[in-house]
């Protein structure tokens, strides 16, 4: 038995299917979809212009994350302590393509999130390597895409990754 989110047009929910593995294997088609190793802030964020400051951090995340919420509150609480302590860093959100904006709305409302949020063309997803773990960090200096961090990270995990950054001038 398998136990699924399926969001289509049509419909909306849970769903469970029964003796899935029972279907004959078919082999699957072969994508290559090769992610350069270096990446730039208008390779990813094209729509949207390269932050001022030295570092950006921007997650990118779904609403059918379980871990969304407490991730964007913890990245909300960084944003906030960053701006308390001077710190040159830009800190921002984008939504994976699949997400609707009602669920994205009702989300953000719901937890009292109001980070600034990027554009992020389906095209472009791959390129942060969230379509597999989602939320996916991304940590940008100069506008190159440096680091990423797959899975929900706590302040202190967001805190300190940019002290270290910082410390790698």
């Amino acid at each position: 038995r398998l136990s699924f989110r399926y969001d289509g047009d049509d419909y909306r929910g849970f769903m469970t299917a029964t003796d899935v593995l029972s279907a004959p294997a078919k082999p699957l088609p072969t994508v290559s979809q090769q992610v350069p190793a270096r990446r730039g802030w208008s390779d990813i964020f094209p729509e949207s212009p390269r932050p001022s400051e030295r570092l950006a951090l921007v997650m990118v995340w779904g609403t059918w994350s379980a871990h969304a919420p407490s991730a964007l509150a913890d990245l909300q609480r960084a944003r906030a302590y960053f701006a308390e302590h001077d710190a040159d860093v830009r800190v921002a959100m984008a939504t994976e393509p699949g997400s609707l904006e009602p669920d994205i709305t009702a989300m953000l409302t719901r937890y009292a999130i109001a980070l600034p949020r990027l554009p992020l063309a389906p095209e472009r997803l791959a390129l942060t390597e969230a379509h597999n773990q989602n939320p996916t960090t991304l940590l940008f200096r100069d506008g190159q895409l440096v680091d990423r961090r797959m899975g929900a990270q706590s302040f202190a995990e967001l805190r300190d990754w940019v002290a270290g950054q910082q410390l790698d001038r």
